[in-house]
């Protein structure tokens, strides 16, 4: 699996310890298929401010994988590019995403199915 994780701490003790944190993963599907090279992007819903977000890229089965995610609510935002530019099909999973995740030690896993033929 391919994963980036960009995170952003705030005050002044440096990074988060790795004990609080969880490795998440999941699949993305686009109208039912797993599809690859899809921007999975967690956004802290409600949180501290120690992540302002989260990036991971999908592989060739249309899966990622994140380490060291906060426990918490998350906004699940996806794009892929297409010709260069971000696919306009997939402008309702942007900023304003329906696509939420509750992160939690016993809840790791998070498979979404993103519509957008219809």
């Amino acid at each position: 699996m391919i994963g980036l994780a960009l995170a952003a701490g705030c005050g002044g003790g440096g990074g988060v310890a790795p004990a609080e944190t969880v490795e998440i993963s999941g699949m993305i599907k686009i109208d039912g298929q797993p599809t690859e090279n899809v921007e999975v992007y967690y956004v802290s819903i409600g949180g501290d401010g120690r992540t302002s977000g989260l990036l991971a890229v999908t592989d060739g089965d249309g899966k990622y994988s994140l380490p060291e995610v906060l426990p918490g609510e998350y906004r699940v935002q996806v794009d892929m590019q297409r010709n260069g530019e971000p696919d306009p099909a997939l402008k309702k999973y942007k900023e304003n995403s329906p696509l939420r995740a509750e992160v939690s030690v016993s809840n790791t896993n998070f498979d979404f199915d993103v519509v957008v033929k219809k």
